[in-house]
C-alpha cells in the first residue's frame, strides 16, 4: 500500500466540514433521524482533521496508521457521495414538481383545507440513504476511537509558504529604497524629454527584461519624477498584464484623464472621447507588465492616439518568459535570501526540475523565514523508500495551496506523457467539485480554474508540449509525484494491468482511465465489470481511434453508483440505456464519436449535468425534450453532428451556456430565435441554423446578438434551397437584426438569400474582425462595404455568381479566395498591399489576372488559380510575374486554354505545381535564374514537350512528371541536385540522364514508362555512384535502372519491384549493402531467383515476394536472420519450408504465407501476426502450429475452403484480433453465440468473420473513421484483392499519405 498523501485528504475533510456548515444543509434538517446524524457526522470530523499531520509522519513506520488513514479516504469519498446525493434527490423532487401535472387523487382531495400550508412534497431521504448514513456514522464513530488507541495527537502550527497573491503596480506608491538605478531612469528621462521621436508619434520607450527585474519600479520613478511635471499633460499608468484588452486599457486611460468613472462598453465612443481628450496635446502613458506580441492589437490601440501633439511617449514595461523563485537574475537587493537560496539550490543536487518547481514555490516571496522554512523543512530528511519522488518535489506538493492539491492529484489519472488540454481538464476539475465555487456563476468559475491552471504552469508542475503549443503535459518526475500522493484512488488502467495487486487495487480506485491505443477489451473487462466506486471513468483516444463495445457497456452503466465524470469517447455505442437517470450525481459525459442516434429523454434527471460533448456523433438527428432542464449545463458540445435536424424548444432555460456551437431553429412550434436572448454567456463559436424558419422578425430582434460578449465566431445559415421562392427583403430584415457583438473575429453568411447586406456588416466597429466568409449568397448583388474593418486579414466569397463591381480597398488583407464569382468581384479588390495568399477558382469570364491586382501584391508568396476555364494567360500584356518579388508557392490546375505562363517567373518561387493544362506546352525562359525553386510537378499536361536544353533550374530537389504524353526527354543536367524523381505515365520519354548525374538522387519511382532508358549506348554503368535511399520501379520494360545501374548503394534501405515482366534476376551486390531494410517484389513473371547472398543481409527487416510464378527457391541458406516482417505468395514455390530457417528468424514479428500451411513447432516465438491464405488441401489447425505463440495478437485465415477444425484447447489467449473469411466451414463453426467454437473464441477482442464489409462496417458508414482501429498495417491494406493500384501506391511513396489512399481505394473498389 502507498502512503496515504494526507494534505489531500486533508481538503477534502475541509470540503466535508463547510459543507455540513453550510446554509445546504438545512435540506437535511427536515427528518430528526438525518439531522441528529449529521450533526453527529460534524462534531466528529475536527477530531480526525487535527491529527492528520502527525498521522502522515507516523505511517511511515506504523502500518497501522497507514491502513488508518486509507479508512479515513474511502470513508470521506463515501461521505461526499451521501450529501451529493440528498442534494440531487432535492433537486430531482423540485423538478418533478415543477413538471408533474395537478393532483386529481380522491384521496388528496379529502386533506381538510386547515392543512394546505402542509407540502407532501417535502424532501425526506429514502430508506436507503438513512441506512447508509447510520453506517457511515458507525464508520466514523470507530475511526475516532481507533485515533486515540494509535495515540495520535494535534501538531503545533508552523510556518508555511503560502502562494503570493499579485497586485497590479500603482503610481502612488512611494519608492524609499531603490538603489542602482539612476543611471537607467536618466537614460529614460532623457529619451522622454527628448522630442526626436523620427516619424512615430507617439514614440514607445520599452523596458524589458524578466520578472522582477524592477521594471515597474524604474518606470514608476521615471513617472513621478518632478522634471516631467508641466512636460507631460496629461498622464496615464494602465496594468495590463498577460490579456491586451484594448476596451479596458481605452476606459482606464479615460478615467485617468477626466478623473471620472465610465461605465461605457463601446469601444468607438471609448476611443473617440480619448482622441478628443488627446488631440494638441502631449501626453504620458505607462503602459505596465505587457505579456502580449499581437501587433495588431498595438495597431489598434496606437490609432487611438494619432491627434495628440508630437513628442508624446508611450513607456512599457515587459517581461520575458524565463523565472526564477525571486524573479530577478541575481540577490543583490536580497542579500539575506542569497546565502539560504544557495543551501536550497544544492539540497536540489542541481536537478533542473526539482530547483524549478522550488522556484515556483518561492516566487515572490521575500519572508526569509519561509525560505528558511523549506531549507529546513523534514521532508528533505524523509527516506524515498519505494516511491523514489525528489524531496523538492515533496516539498512543492506540501505547501501548495489545498485547492490546487486536488487539482494537482487528478492529473494521476493520466498516463505518462499523455498530453491535455487546458479547457479539457478544467471542465474535469469542475465536475469533480475542484473549484472554488464563485458568486458570479459558472462564467467566473472557468475563470477560477483558469487561474489554477495558471498557477500549476508557473510552478513548473505543468509544461507545454513541445509537440503542440495547445497542449500541455507533466514531467515523468513530476508525474510520480502525483501518482504516489493519490496512491490507490487513481489508476490508469495500463498501468494497473503490469501491477502484481491489479485486482485489489483496482477495487480502491475511485478515478480510473484507459487508453484506447493502449489497452484492449479483453484486458480491461474484467475491470469494468465492478466499477461500483468509481466517480471517474475516462476514456483517453486519439481522434481516429474506435473501440467496439457491443452490448457490454450497457452493464457497465447500470453497475456504476455515483459517478461525476463518465467519457466513452470513441466508444462505438449505438443506444444510452434509460438506467443513465440514476446517475444522478454526473456533472461530465462525453460520448464522442459514438454511433448514437439519439439520446434517452431520461437525461433530464441528471440534475447535476454541467458537461455534455456529443462531438462528431455524426448520426444523431435530434436532442431530447428533457435536456432543456438540466439548468446547470454549461458546455454542450454538438460540433460534427452533421445529422442533427431538431433541437427542442426553451433552450434558452439553459441560461448557464458557456458553449452551444449550433442553435437550429425550429419551424412552428419549434425552437425560436429568440431565446437567444437568455444565453448571454454564450463563448467561442455558435452556428445559427435554418434561419429561414424564423416566422416573426420580432424573434430575430429579440435574440441581442449583439449581447453575446463572448461570441468570437458567429455563422448565420438558411436552406440552400434557391429553386423554391424566397422572400429577399424579409430575409434582408432578418439579418439586418442580427447584428454581433464587436468582440467578433471570425463571421461567414452561408446561402443568404437577400440582394443586398446590411450597413452594420461594414461598420468599423468591428475592430476584432478577422476573417469574413459569404458562401452561397446566389442572389446578392452587392458587396458590403468591407474596407472599413481594421483588422480583416482573411476574405472569402463562394458560390456568389450575382456579386458585381463593388470597389474596396483592404490594405489589412492577407487571405482571399474565391470562387465560382464573376470576374468582377477579383477586380473589386484593390490596395491589398499586405495580401499573402490569392487563390481563385472557377471565375467566369476571366482571361488574365487584371492589372489592379498583381500590381501592388509586392508580399503575395501563394498563387492559386484552378478550373478557369476562359483563362489565357496569366497576366495582361506587358506585365510580368517577376513584380511578385514574394512569390514562393504557385499552383495552376485545370485551365485547359492556357498555353503560356509568363515570360519571366519570380526569382523568389519555390514550389511550381501545373495540374491538367490540356495546352501547356513549355514553361517560360528564365528557368535557369530560379535559385529558389526546389520542387517542380507537372502533371496531366498532354502537350506539354519538355525544358530547353540549356534552360532548366539548377538547384531542383523534387521533380514529378505524370501524364506527359509528348515529352520525350529531359537534360542531363536537370537531375543534378534531384533527391526525390517520380516519372509515371510518360510513354514517349526515352532517356533520363548519363549516370554521373544522378548521384544526389535519394527516392525515385518509376512508372509504366515502357521505353525508358537510364543507360544511353557509350555511359559507363560501372561508374555511376548514387546516394539512393529509396527506388520504386513500376512497369518498366527495359529494367537496366536501377537493377544494373546500381553500384556502391551505400545508403539504400528500400527497393520495390512491381509488374517488370522481363526481369529475370537480381544482382547479388543489390543484397550487399549495410542499410537495406525493406525489399518487395511483385508481378515479376520471369524472376526465377533470389540472389544467394540473402542470408547475409543481416539489416533487411521486411521482405515480401508475391505473384512471382517462376521463383521455385525462396533461400538457400536461409532467409535473412533479423526479418521483421515477411511476406510470401509464389505459387511455383517448391522449397520446403523447413531449408527457411523460420525458427531462427528471433524478430519476426508478422508472417504472411500463401498456399502453404508451416509445418507444427517451426513458427518463431516472436511472432504477433501471422496471415494463413489461399491453402486449399488446408482442414485443420493443429495444437502444434501455435502453442508457441504466447505473443501472437492476431491471427487470419483466408480463403481456405476445407478449413473447419481450430485445436481443442483454444486459440493463444495473448491474441486480440481473429479474422476468418472465405472459410466457409469453420465461418459457421465460429458464429456469435451459434458455432460450437464461439466459446474457444468469446474472449477476444475483434472477430471478424465474411463477407469482407462486415471487416470495414465503420469506414464504409463515415468516411472520417479509420482503418486505423484495426490494428491494419500498410502491407495489410496493400494485398487487397482487386486493388488494381500499383500507380497509386508508388504515388504514396512520394507524397507519403498513406491513409488518404486506402481509403480511395476502398470507395473505388465498394469494399
Amino acid at each position: 500500500m502507498e502512503a496515504v498523501a494526507t494534505a489531500f485528504l486533508s481538503a477534502s475533510l475541509e470540503w466535508l466540514m463547510d459543507k455540513l456548515g453550510s446554509k445546504s444543509s438545512e435540506l437535511w434538517n427536515r427528518q430528526k433521524q438525518v439531522r441528529d446524524e449529521l450533526q453527529n457526522w460534524k462534531s466528529l470530523l475536527p477530531k480526525i482533521w487535527v491529527v492528520l499531520d502527525d498521522a502522515e509522519k507516523r505511517q511511515t513506520a506504523n502500518p497501522a496508521v497507514e491502513m488508518w488513514l486509507s479508512d479515513i479516504r474511502d470513508l470521506a469519498y463515501d461521505m461526499e457521495d451521501v450529501l451529493d446525493g440528498l442534494e440531487a434527490d432535492e433537486r430531482r423532487k423540485k423538478l418533478t414538481a415543477k413538471t408533474d401535472r395537478p393532483c386529481t387523487s380522491k384521496a388528496r382531495q379529502l386533506i381538510p383545507s386547515c392543512f394546505t400550508g402542509f407540502n407532501l412534497d417535502v424532501f425526506i431521504p429514502g430508506c436507503e440513504a438513512v441506512s447508509k448514513i447510520k453506517e457511515i456514522s458507525g464508520r466514523l464513530e470507530r475511526a475516532v476511537r481507533e485515533k486515540e488507541a494509535l495515540g495520535l495527537k494535534v501538531e503545533e502550527a508552523g510556518t508555511s509558504v503560502t502562494a503570493p497573491r499579485w497586485e497590479p503596480a500603482t503610481t502612488w506608491l512611494p519608492e524609499p529604497y531603490v538603489y542602482g538605478r539612476e543611471g537607467d531612469k536618466n537614460a529614460i528621462l532623457q529619451k522622454l524629454l527628448n522630442d526626436e521621436g523620427g516619424d512615430e508619434n507617439p514614440c514607445v520607450i520599452p523596458i524589458v527584461g524578466m520578472g522582477g527585474l524592477g521594471k515597474t519600479t524604474l518606470a514608476r520613478l521615471v513617472y513621478n519624477d518632478d522634471r516631467l511635471n508641466g512636460v507631460f499633460e496629461p498622464k496615464a499608468w494602465v496594468c495590463v498584464s498577460d490579456e491586451f484588452d484594448i476596451l479596458r486599457i481605452t476606459r482606464s486611460i479615460l478615467e485617468q484623464i477626466t478623473q471620472n468613472k465610465c461605465d461605457s462598453e463601446d469601444p468607438s465612443v471609448l476611443q473617440g472621447k480619448v482622441n478628443n481628450m488627446l488631440s494638441g496635446r502631449k501626453f504620458l502613458l505607462v503602459l505596465d507588465d505587457v505579456w502580449s506580441e499581437d501587433y495588431r492589437c498595438w495597431d489598434v490601440l496606437r490609432r487611438i492616439f494619432v491627434s495628440a501633439a508630437v513628442g508624446s511617449k508611450i513607456v512599457v514595461t515587459s517581461r520575458i518568459e524565463a523565472r526564477h523563485a525571486l524573479e530577478r537574475e541575481n540577490f543583490d537587493a536580497h542579500l539575506k535570501l542569497k546565502d539560504i537560496g544557495v543551501e536550497i539550490v544544492k539540497r536540489c543536487k542541481g536537478l533542473p526540475l526539482a530547483i524549478k518547481t522550488l522556484g515556483g514555490l518561492l516566487r515572490g516571496e521575500l519572508n526569509p523565514n519561509k525560505w528558511v522554512t523549506v531549507l529546513k523543512s523534514e521532508m528533505w530528511e524523509l527516506p524515498e523508500g519505494r516511491s523514489h519522488i525528489l524531496p523538492a518535489l515533496r516539498l512543492s506538493y506540501h505547501h501548495l495551496p489545498a485547492h490546487l492539491k486536488k487539482c494537482f492529484v487528478y492529473c494521476a489519472i493520466f498516463p505518462k506523457d499523455h498530453e491535455f488540454r487546458k479547457d479539457d481538464l478544467i471542465l474535469l476539475w469542475m465536475a469533480e467539485g475542484f473549484l472554488q465555487q464563485q458568486k458570479n456563476g459558472v462564467r467566473q468559475l472557468k475563470g477560477t480554474g483558469d487561474e489554477y491552471f495558471s498557477d500549476l504552469l508557473s510552478r513548473g508542475l505543468f509544461q507545454q508540449s513541445s509537440n503542440n503549443q495547445s497542449y500541455f503535459v507533466m514531467h515523468d518526475l513530476v508525474h510520480d509525484l502525483a501518482e504516489y500522493v493519490a496512491g490507490e484512488t487513481y489508476c490508469n488502467l495500463e498501468n494497473l494491468i503490469q501491477s502484481e495487486k491489479m485486482k485489489v487495487s483496482f477495487e480502491k480506485a475511485r478515478h480510473a482511465s484507459c487508453s484506447i491505443y493502449g489497452v484492449y477489451y479483453s484486458k480491461i473487462s474484467w475491470f469494468l465489470q465492478k466499477p461500483n466506486n468509481l466517480r471517474t471513468f475516462l476514456v483517453l483516444a486519439r481522434d481516429w481511434e474506435r473501440f467496439p463495445v457491443d452490448g457490454f457497456y450497457q452493464d457497465f452503466i447500470q453497475k456504476l453508483r455515483c459517478p461525476r465524470v463518465i467519457s466513452l469517447y470513441g466508444w462505438t455505442i449505438s443506444e444510452l440505456p434509460n438506467s443513465i437517470e440514476k446517475l444522478k450525481h454526473l456533472r461530465y459525459i462525453d460520448l464522442s464519436f459514438s454511433a448514437l442516434q439519439s439520446l434517452p429523454n431520461s437525461v433530464r434527471s441528471l440534475v447535476y449535468l454541467q458537461t455534455m460533448i456529443l462531438y462528431e456523433c455524426y448520426q444523431i438527428t435530434e436532442l431530447p425534450v428533457g435536456i432543456v432542464d438540466l439548468v446547470d449545463l454549461h458546455h454542450l458540445d454538438i460540433r460534427g453532428t452533421s445529422s442533427l435536424q431538431k433541437m427542442p424548444p426553451q433552450m434558452g432555460n439553459l441560461k448557464n451556456l458557456l458553449m452551444l456551437p449550433k442553435f437550429i431553429v425550429g419551424e412552428s412550434g419549434g425552437l425560436r430565435l429568440k431565446e437567444l436572448s437568455y444565453l448571454k454567456d454564450l463563448q467561442g463559436e455558435l452556428l445559427i441554423k435554418d434561419l429561414h424558419n424564423v416566422s416573426d422578425i420580432q424573434d430575430a430582434s429579440k435574440a441581442s446578438l449583439f449581447q453575446i460578449e463572448g461570441l468570437e465566431e458567429l455563422t448565420l445559415a438558411w436552406t440552400n434551397d434557391f429553386q423554391t421562392s424566397r422572400d429577399e427583403s424579409y430575409e434582408l430584415q432578418v439579418l439586418s437584426q442580427l447584428k454581433p457583438h464587436s468582440n467578433l473575429k471570425r463571421f461567414k453568411i452561408d446561402s443568404y438569400g437577400g440582394l443586398e447586406f446590411p450597413s452594420w456588416m461594414g461598420d468599423p466597429l468591428f475592430s476584432k474582425l478577422e476573417y469574413l466568409e459569404l458562401n452561397h449568397c446566389k442572389r446578392s448583388t452587392l458587396l458590403p462595404r468591407l474596407g472599413q474593418l481594421p483588422q480583416l486579414m482573411r476574405l472569402e466569397i463562394k458560390g456568389c455568381p450575382q456579386l458585381t463591381y463593388s470597389p474596396m480597398s483592404l490594405p489589412s488583407l492577407q487571405e482571399l479566395y474565391l470562387q465560382d464569382c464573376e470576374e468582377a468581384v477579383l477586380r473589386s479588390v484593390y490596395d491589398s498591399t499586405s495580401l499573402t495568399k490569392l487563390s481563385i477558382s472557377r471565375i467566369s469570364e476571366l482571361t488574365c489576372l487584371p492589372r489592379s491586382i498583381t500590381q501592388n501584391m509586392t508580399t503575395l508568396e501563394t498563387l492559386k488559380i484552378g478550373k478557369c476555364g476562359e483563362l489565357i494567360s496569366l497576366l495582361e500584356d506587358g506585365d510580368s510575374l517577376s513584380s511578385l518579388s514574394s512569390l514562393k508557392r504557385m499552383n495552376i490546375e485545370y485551365c485547359h486554354l492556357l498555353v503560356s505562363l509568363t515570360d519571366l517567373l519570380p526569382h523568389t518561387l519555390e514550389s511550381l505545381t501545373i495540374y491538367n493544362c490540356d495546352n501547356l506546352e513549355r514553361l517560360p525562359n528564365g528557368l535557369h535564374s530560379l535559385t529558389s525553386l526546389k520542387s517542380l510537378y507537372i502533371d496531366r499536361c498532354r502537350k506539354f514537350i519538355g525544358f530547353l536544353m540549356t534552360d532548366f533550374p539548377l538547384y531542383l530537389q523534387h521533380l514529378q512528371l505524370v501524364g506527359l504524353e509528348a515529352l520525350e526527354s529531359l537534360p542531363d543536367e536537370l537531375m543534378m541536385t534531384t533527391e526525390r524523381l517520380y516519372i509515371c505515365k510518360c510513354p514517349s520519354l526515352k532517356s533520363f540522364s548519363t549516370g554521373e548525374l544522378v548521384a544526389r538522387l535519394e527516392e525515385s519511382i518509376i512508372e509504366n514508362s515502357e521505353k525508358s532508358e537510364f543507360l544511353r549506348e557509350g555511359d559507363d554503368s560501372s561508374t555511376v555512384t548514387v546516394n539512393l535511399e529509396r527506388t520504386s520501379i513500376s512497369g518498366v520494360g527495359k529494367p537496366n535502372f536501377p537493377i544494373d545501374c546500381m553500384h556502391n548503394l551505400s545508403r539504400l534501405c528500400s527497393l520495390l519491384i512491381f509488374d517488370c515482366k522481363s526481369l529475370e534476376s537480381l544482382p547479388e551486390r543489390l543484397l550487399s549493402t549495410s542499410t537495406l531494410k525493406t525489399l518487395k517484389m511483385s508481378g515479376c513473371d520471369n524472376l526465377e531467383s533470389l540472389p544467394n547472398g540473402m542470408y547475409n543481409c543481416t539489416s533487411l527487416q521486411e521482405l515480401e515476394i508475391s505473384k512471382c510464378p517462376g521463383i521455385a527457391s525462396i533461400a538457400g541458406r536461409g532467409l535473412p536472420p533479423n526479418l521483421e516482417w515477411l511476406v510470401i505468395d509464389c505459387e511455383g514455390l517448391k522449397q520446403s519450408m523447413l531449408e527457411w530457417g523460420l525458427d531462427r528468424l528471433t524478430s519476426l514479428e508478422k508472417f504472411e504465407i500463401h498456399r502453404i500451411c508451416p509445418p507444427d513447432d517451426l513458427l518463431p516465438t516472436s511472432l504477433k501476426t501471422l496471415s494463413i491464405k489461399r491453402v486449399g488441401n488446408l482442414e485443420s489447425i493443429t495444437k502444434g502450429l501455435l502453442q508457441k505463440l504466447a505473443y501472437l495478437q492476431k491471427l487470419t485465415f483466408n480463403d481456405c475452403p476445407n478449413l473447419k477444425t481450430l485445436p481443442k484447447e483454444g486459440l493463444p489467449p495473448s491474441l486480440e484480433v481473429f479474422e476468418i473469411r472465405g472459410c466457409p466451414l469453420l465461418e459457421q463453426r465460429c458464429l456469435k453465440e451459434k458455432g460450437d467454437y464461439w466459446p474457444l473464441i468469446s474472449n477476444i477482442r475483434e472477430i471478424n468473420i465474411s463477407p469482407i464489409a462486415l471487416r470495414y462496417k465503420n469506414v464504409l458508414q463515415h468516411p472520417q473513421h479509420t482503418l486505423a482501429t484495426k490494428g491494419m498495417k500498410i502491407p495489410e491494406v496493400v494485398n487487397i484483392a482487386g486493388i488494381g493500384a500499383f500507380e497509386q501506391i508508388l504515388k504514396l511513396n512520394l507524397m507519403w499519405n498513406w491513409w488518404t489512399l486506402i481509403l480511395q481505394m476502398l470507395a473505388s473498389n465498394r469494399m
